[in-house]
């Protein structure tokens, strides 16, 4: 089951998986704390081309600089206050290895 995390901070499911804030991940949906964060609206069913107009792109990156700056600060990464939308798509990519 592929699935968006919602949250503006990190999920990190039996302590080997993690997903970062607006990413999407191939998860096992009959795990009960999947299970869980799916009815707490955290996690979210997606479908494999993205959701559109979700403030993120078809890989689950935020595409505006106020997601950008709230996926960054949920994964404790600074930035410049007045950073530029491609200077905080940079720190992103860096942030995730890409």
């Amino acid at each position: 089951m592929k699935v968006k995390n919602t949250a503006a901070f990190v999920v990190t499911i039996g302590g080997t998986q993690v997903i970062a804030p607006l990413a999407t991940a191939e998860v096992y949906g009959e795990n009960r704390g999947i299970q869980t964060l799916l009815s707490r609206g955290v996690l979210v069913p997606t479908d494999d081309a993205g959701d559109a107009g979700d403030g993120g792109d078809e890989n689950g990156a935020p595409q505006t600089v106020a997601d950008l700056k709230q996926a960054l600060d949920a994964a404790g990464i600074e930035y410049p206050k007045h950073a530029s939308k491609a200077e905080l798509q940079a720190l992103y990519g860096q942030a995730r290895g890409q």
